[in-house]
């Protein structure tokens, strides 16, 4: 099971997000973006409120289980764009699915610069236990200019200019999931460079 959310009217627009976070990240651009196109907004497999693809994750199983929610509810082919994890996972289903995707968009994407896979490995099995222990802590303490920095350093720019309900959920944005240490181990193992030349749709890349 696929959760999905989706609002607006017009020309699909499906976003997938990062690691260590669910559909809820989209919340502030979702509305601007809703004036004219339909957003679509699912949870990655294994993030949020979706049901795992396979025992770990495999981009491959992902972009397929992703793939088959996204053509019922999108019923044409839409614009994808990725951020971070949602942009490995984007490319294998552009690879998978080129019928489905119309322009690709890649935020920043995970995947284009492999690490041997002890590190792999070890970065996945902290990962998530670090995430864990953000939930844990992270939301009493949230009202602090500090503890957000600390706390959101890495996945924001600038955490501490969040306001305290954002950085909150920002922290319980990953809440449900059981795939984060999978996923962060997956991206790291894999170069997905060599693959953009099998990408059919016009690419676009955002990277700051």
């Amino acid at each position: 099971m696929i959760a999905i959310d989706q609002t607006g009217r017009g020309k699909p627009l499906v976003l997938l997000h990062g690691v260590g976070a669910s559909r809820t990240v989209w919340r502030h651009v979702t509305p601007a973006l809703a004036e004219d196109r339909r957003v679509i907004a699912p949870d990655l497999p294994g993030f949020g409120e979706s049901t795992p693809a396979a025992d770990g994750f495999e981009l491959d199983a992902v972009a397929v289980a992703l793939a088959d929610a996204l053509a019922d509810t999108a019923g044409e082919p839409f614009d994808l764009l990725g951020n971070s994890l949602g942009g490995a996972v984007a490319v294998a289903l552009a690879l998978e699915r080129p019928d489905l995707v119309r322009r690709l968009v890649l935020a920043a994407p995970a995947g284009f610069a492999s690490r041997p896979p002890p590190v792999a490995a070890a970065a996945g099995a902290l990962a998530g236990r670090a995430l864990t222990a953000r939930r844990v802590i992270g939301a009493p303490v949230a009202r602090s200019a500090t503890a957000r920095r600390a706390l959101l350093w890495g996945a924001i720019a600038e955490p501490q200019r969040l306001s305290a309900d954002d950085a909150r959920m920002m922290i319980r944005a990953s809440r449900g999931s059981t795939r984060i240490g999978a996923a962060i181990e997956a991206v790291l193992s894999v170069d997905l460079r060599p693959q953009l030349i099998r990408v059919e749709a016009p690419l676009g890349l955002i990277w700051g």
